[in-house]
Parts: structure tokens; C-alpha cells; sequence
């Protein structure tokens, strides 16, 4: 037999082909042919391959059985790329449900309580990242599951494009989850997760084509990396009040019914009717300061035992100088360079010390009682207000829970307890956050320990009547949280606030909490409503002044000239970038620019780069910076006026280098015109390669995504693999015009 295999393998491996080749028709036949019995759900690839109903249940029914194993979140950020970020994060978020968990949680507080969730963005900016990334694919993740056969359609695609898998990181997720090879979920979850990542890898590979070319690194550098300073010339619309004419009773109708749903900003023309969340309060504060006035000295004996047991520590040795004695030069054992304090050298550093240690242990025990009083007093009151008692129960300090006397009491008690004086208030008046965020309440430095949600945010979003309009998964996901994530009640005690240093705490109680509401007439808001209109009416004669002095500069003349021919003042700002906002928040040489104002002024003057050029030249006025706030009033008026400072002297110079713009600041009541002085990159030659491939690396992140989004397009798939369903019906076409869905049902 052996020598008849010998004599005969050319010919047993030409016939071995042969069968290797129909077998592997016989088993792709249903793809490509429609062979067998199988009823075929449609052709693709212009007709040559088709797709059989029971292929298309199978790869159908992997996209739900994904759905079930890792959820909506997961699935979302692998659509949208995140191997090509980071696989080790892939591999946790598909294996640890508490990333997915804290991506649903941030993204209902989005929606929700949008206060919050930009704190917890801060607080944990990785899932802010993974929130982000799971709301982009949210969109491919509605297309594959409201479109017929869309999963199946995609993978027929990603093979028809000879796309592959990793089969390491397929391994690697299995292995996470601790699935053993014997199970019967191991393979279903093995060929389901091969397709998963065939799609997102021809996506990837459709998306791999985005190449940044020079000319937009160039135009991104120029946008995002240059220094810029400019010469302004400001129209406030307050100094237009007095030429508005009082409106009329159906204008300022007019002007509450049109924001009157809105939550007013606060600022300029950022208007709006709606109260937001509200809250009266009282609280307790406990200061280290007094809280040591309360520690008794340190006696002798106990800073005596402190030195005993902690004299051998460095705290205690001092330096000594090397010896000055000529002997001493040729002696090479010159003796240490520290000796040992004695205890009365050491005594004042080990009173500090015990003072500080005894404060510590006290302020601690000081807020401890006075939470653990309030807490349960609290609890002995809900469970009468929840058995519908008539009057509230007495408390543990003899007077009811809900009273200002039960403050006092507390106060008391922890002076007669500890010798501690404790800093009380109460607050009647209902306060929003931004009141509460006011330096004159002394507050502002505290915020809770876990999270560091500040007093004002805490106080105004996580009572619980503030919650009330919130979906029930997000209420079930509140109400299963545990510490700070937890709402609480009016009248219930907060958690203890501290300052950076835990030199004090605070613990508050809601005494009132009134939600946000639309006002329920304009009566209610006359006064505000009339300064509104009035404002808006100023703003629109403001920016007709700075229309006229732009077409003044345009003639062209210098801003500087074109101020002082209107009797007004001008002022040149310091260098300032745009994307540098954590080193350089504000901007130098405009003091006046609070908030939104100073992004919206910056995004501004960059556009000067692309504006049009001036043409000729005159002699340019001598520019200064403005070290206070700018006058926009003309120089005949008696005003506070800005300290200036000259930088440059006059001198002829072309327009074409300095062009003008018209930038508006509604957050501020703002029209400026804007003036190119002085431009000036922010990069030297060395840092030239580094920083070409870091734009060029954003700008293809960037292009990819785009790519991406397109490349899962519903309609754009049909087209792409020529489609053809059996039925002869065409597919519904994909809504592209629709709004944008609300992810994981929020």
C-alpha cells in the first residue's frame, strides 16, 4: 500500500485537490450559490453571492446574543473604535459591568442633572472619555438594530473585503470573562465576537484611508498653536440703555413668553424665566481654629513620653557644622554631621505636634457628633413623618427635629461636651446655585470627601425633590447608590463638607427645596422681563455702532484712529492663544472677560487670520494695554476709565498685516471690533516634527470617526454590497434626517 502511495502522489494529490475543491463549494455553496433547499433572503455583490435565511438567523441571532453578554455601552464603544485606542481598556469594559454601569450613569446625569455630571466628568475623566466614545456609536448601534439583516449584511461586507480577525484579543476577552474552552457558551461567544470585530476592523480599514496633508496641519497649527494680540475697541450695550424707549405691555409679553422656559444664565443676554432648583438651609460649621481652643495644654510628662519613644527619629537630630580647628584638616574621622536633640531643645516641635495630633482628633469626634446626632434624630422623624404623625416627634435634644431651636440645642450640646463653639446659620431665603456660589456666604471652599461635589452643586441637585422628574432607571440606578451618589431628603443631614485642607467642616440640612419651575405669569418676573427687553433693544444699537466702526476701519483707517475720531478709547490685549485654557484661562490685557465670554472672544479673533486683507498704509497711533476694566463710553462722559499702559510708539505701517473683524460677547452685553496687532507662533523649529505628527495624529482620529459613522450608514451599506432582498420589495430607507437618538434610553 505504502509503495502503491509512492508510485501514485502526483496523481493522489491532483485528485486530493479535486475533492478538497468540491468540498469546499459543497460548504459555500449556500453563500455564494443558494444551494440546497434553503430559502435565500436576498443576493449581494452584484448578484453573485447570496444570502440564505438560516445564515442570516444565525448571524442575526450572534448580534442579539452581544446584546445580551455585554450590553448596549460596550457595544457602542467597539463600533466606534476602541481597540485602535486602547485594548487593554476593550478588554476591561467588555469584562468589569461597572464600567458600564458608571458610562449609563454619567450619560443619564447628562441628560438629567447636567450640573452633576460636569463634576463627575472632572472626577473621573476616563469614563467621561468612554461616555463619549459610547454616545457616538450609540448612533451605529440604533442603525444595526431597527435595520433588517443590517449585523448579517455587515458581516457578508466585512468578508466580501477579506477582512480578518485578531484571535489573540478574542482569546484575551474570553479568558477575562473565565469561560472554560468546554463550555456550551464558548464557541457561540467565540464566532460571535469573530464577526463583532470583522465588522469594526473593515470599518477601520474603510476609515485607515483619512491622510492628514500638510497644508491642514498648517491651518490647524495656525488656528490652534499661534500667540495673537489684538486691538479692541468695546460697545457695551449698557451704554445704549438710555436711548431705548420703554416698551410696550405686549412686548415685554412678548419677551417672557419667548424664554420663559428657559433658565436664565445669569449674564448678558443669556435669558430666561425658568427658576431653577432652590434651596433654604441650615448649617453647622466646625473650624479647626476653635476647635483647638477647646484642647488642653500638653503637659510635661506626656511631651516627656513622646521624646522617649521618638527620640531616635530623624525629626529629632540636628545638623552640626564640620570642625574649623587646622588639626581637624588631616583628620579623616572628623566625627558626625548630626547629633541628637536634647528633650528641651525638642520640647516646643513636640507640644506643636500634640497640639496638632489632639486638634486633629477632636475636630474629627466634634463632626462625627454632630452628624451621628442629627442622622439619628433624623431618622426618629422620617419614620413619624412617614406614619402621617400630626406634629413632629420630640428629638434627642428635647425639642422637635424640624426647628431652628433644635440648631441651637446642638450647639449647645457640643460646647457643654467638647468646649467647642460651633459656627451655626440658617437661611430662609430660597437660593439658587449661582447665590449660593457667592464668595459672601464663605462657602465656596467646601465640598464633599468623596466625590468633591462643591456646596452650591450639592445643595441644588442631589435632594431628592429635584429628582423627581427623572426616568425610573436612572431614579432605580440613584436610589441603589450608595454614599454622596445617594439623593437625600429634606431635612436630611448632608454629608460633612470639607475644605482642601480639612481645617473645617460643614454639615447642612435642606430645610426647603423648591424644583425648578416656569413662573406662572409675567407678573412674577415684570422687573426682570422689562431689564431684559430693555437690554436686548441696547444690544442691537450696539452692534450697529460697531457695524459703523468696522466700515470706518475698513476705509481703511486704524482702530486706534477710528476710536478716538468717536471720542471713545481703544486698548491692545497681551499675546494669547486659543487652546491653551488651563495655563492661561483668561485673556492678559482684558480683564473684563468673565465665562463664556472669553472662549467665545478668542474663537473670535482667530478668525482674523482668514479674514480679508486691508489695503495701504498710514501712520499707526501708538497702541496701550488695559490693566482694569475698558471704557466703552465716549471720552465727554464721566466715567470709571481703564488704567492703560503705552506698547508701542506710532510708526507708518501697511494695513494688510492688520485685519479687522466684528466679534460679539453675548454673555457679556458685548459688541467689540477686533483688530490683528501682533501674531506669533508658539512652537520653535525644534518642535516642529513632534508637533506635525501630534495635530496630524488628532486630525485622522478625527477623520476616522467621521468615516466610521458613514461607513455604518444604513443606506450607504445596501449601496455598497448591492443589496437585493429575495421578495423583490426594496429595503426601507434609513431615516438620515433624523434626530439624534437618546442613548440607552435615558
Amino acid at each position: 500500500m505504502t509503495k502503491f502511495i509512492r508510485n501514485n502522489q502526483k496523481m493522489l494529490m491532483a485528485v486530493f485537490g479535486v475533492f478538497l475543491m468540491i468540498s469546499f463549494v459543497a460548504m459555500t455553496g449556500t453563500g455564494r450559490q443558494g444551494g440546497g433547499t434553503e430559502q435565500p433572503v436576498g443576493t449581494y455583490d452584484h448578484g453573485k453571492a447570496t444570502l440564505g435565511a438560516k445564515e442570516a438567523v444565525n448571524l442575526n441571532n450572534q448580534w442579539q446574543f452581544l446584546k445580551r453578554q455585554f450590553g448596549q455601552p460596550v457595544l457602542c464603544m467597539v463600533l466606534m473604535g476602541l481597540d485602535r485606542l486602547d485594548e487593554q481598556t476593550l478588554i476591561q469594559a467588555m469584562n468589569d459591568p461597572r464600567v458600564s454601569d458608571e458610562i449609563l450613569q454619567m450619560l443619564k446625569f447628562e441628560s438629567q442633572n447636567p450640573q452633576l455630571y460636569q463634576f463627575f466628568r472632572q472626577q473621573d475623566p476616563t469614563t467621561a472619555i468612554l461616555a463619549d466614545l459610547a454616545k457616538q456609536g450609540s448612533v451605529i448601534y440604533q442603525q444595526i438594530d431597527t435595520n433588517d439583516n443590517m449585523f448579517a449584511l455587515l458581516v457578508k461586507d466585512a468578508q466580501l473585503n477579506g477582512v480578518g480577525v485578531n484571535p489573540d484579543l478574542i482569546e484575551s476577552i474570553l479568558a477575562a470573562r473565565q469561560i472554560p474552552k468546554e463550555s456550551d457558551i464558548y464557541p457561540q461567544l467565540q464566532s460571535s465576537l469573530r464577526s463583532l470585530f470583522m465588522i469594526n476592523n473593515s470599518a477601520a480599514r474603510a476609515a485607515s484611508i483619512v491622510k492628514v496633508s500638510s497644508p491642514e496641519i498648517a491651518n490647524l497649527q495656525a488656528e490652534r498653536l499661534q500667540q495673537l494680540s489684538v486691538n479692541v475697541l468695546e460697545f457695551s450695550a449698557k451704554d445704549f440703555l438710555d436711548k431705548v424707549p420703554a416698551p410696550t405691555a405686549k412686548q415685554l409679553q412678548d419677551q417672557f413668553d419667548k424664554y420663559k422656559d428657559k433658565p436664565s444664565a445669569g449674564t448678558g443676554l443669556e435669558f430666561g424665566y425658568k427658576y431653577p432648583n432652590r434651596v433654604s438651609y441650615d448649617a453647622i460649621e466646625v473650624r479647626r481654629d476653635d476647635v483647638k481652643k477647646g484642647v488642653p495644654p500638653v503637659m510635661p510628662e506626656d511631651a516627656a513620653d513622646y521624646y522617649t519613644a521618638h527620640k531616635n527619629e530623624s525629626q529629632f537630630h540636628s545638623s552640626t557644622m564640620p570642625s574649623s580647628r587646622p588639626a581637624d584638616d588631616f583628620n579623616l574621622n572628623v566625627g558626625p554631621t548630626t547629633r541628637q536633640m536634647t528633650f528641651e531643645e525638642s520640647k516646643p516641635k513636640i507640644i506643636q505636634t500634640l497640639t496638632d495630633q489632639r486638634t486633629k482628633e477632636l475636630l474629627d469626634k466634634v463632626r462625627d457628633s454632630i452628624r451621628d446626632t442629627m442622622k439619628a434624630d433624623y431618622d426618629a422623624y422620617k419614620v413619624a413623618m412617614d406614619a402621617k404623625a400630626t406634629t413632629a416627634p420630640v428629638s434627642s435634644l428635647g425639642v422637635p427635629y424640624n426647628t431652628q431651636e433644635y440648631i441651637s440645642k446642638l450647639k449647645a450640646k457640643i460646647l457643654a461636651e467638647f468646649k467647642v463653639e460651633l459656627v451655626t446659620e440658617r437661611d430662609d431665603a430660597l437660593s439658587t446655585m449661582t447665590e449660593l456660589q457667592d464668595a459672601k456666604r464663605k462657602k465656596e471652599g467646601f465640598s464633599t470627601p468623596e466625590l468633591q461635589i462643591p456646596f452650591a452643586v450639592y445643595m441644588t441637585t442631589a435632594l431628592e425633590p429635584f429628582l423627581k422628574d427623572v426616568s425610573e432607571s436612572v431614579r432605580k440606578a440613584l436610589n441603589a447608590a450608595r454614599g454622596e451618589r445617594h439623593p437625600i431628603d429634606v431635612w436630611e443631614p448632608t454629608p460633612a463638607f470639607e475644605t482642601a485642607d480639612r481645617d473645617a467642616y460643614l454639615i447642612a440640612r435642606a430645610t426647603k427645596a423648591d424644583p425648578a419651575h416656569v413662573p406662572a405669569s409675567l407678573d412674577e418676573v415684570k422687573a426682570k422681563v422689562t431689564e431684559d427687553y430693555k437690554l436686548a433693544a441696547a444690544n442691537e444699537l450696539a452692534k450697529k455702532a460697531a457695524q459703523d466702526a468696522l466700515a470706518a476701519a475698513k476705509t481703511p483707517k486704524w482702530l486706534y484712529t477710528v476710536a478716538a475720531d468717536e471720542g471713545r478709547k481703544a486698548f491692545t490685549t497681551e499675546l494669547f492663544g486659543v487652546t491653551n485654557a488651563r495655563m492661561q484661562p483668561g485673556v492678559p490685557g482684558y480683564p473684563d472677560l468673565k465665562g463664556d465670554a472669553i472662549n467665545t472672544f478668542k474663537l473670535g479673533a482667530i478668525k482674523l487670520l482668514s479674514a480679508p486683507p486691508r489695503t495701504g498704509k498710514a501712520l499707526k497711533p501708538a497702541t496701550t494695554t488695559a490693566t482694569t476694566q475698558a471704557t466703552t463710553m465716549p471720552t465727554t462722559r464721566t466715567v470709571a476709565k481703564a488704567t492703560t499702559a503705552p506698547t508701542t510708539a506710532p510708526s507708518m505701517a501697511e494695513f494688510k498685516d492688520h485685519p479687522v473683524t466684528v466679534i460679539e460677547l453675548p454673555s457679556e452685553a458685548k459688541v467689540v471690533v477686533a483688530e490683528l496687532e501682533q501674531l506669533k507662533p508658539q512652537w520653535s523649529k525644534e518642535q516642529q516634527a513632534q508637533l506635525d505628527s501630534q495635530l496630524a495624529n488628532q486630525r485622522r482620529i478625527m477623520g476616522e470617526r467621521e468615516i466610521r459613522l458613514e461607513w455604518f450608514n444604513y443606506d450607504q451599506l445596501l449601496q455598497r454590497i448591492d443589496w437585493k432582498p429575495a421578495d423583490g420589495r426594496q429595503p426601507k430607507p434609513n431615516n438620515n434626517n433624523a434626530p439624534p437618538i437618546v442613548p440607552f434610553g435615558t
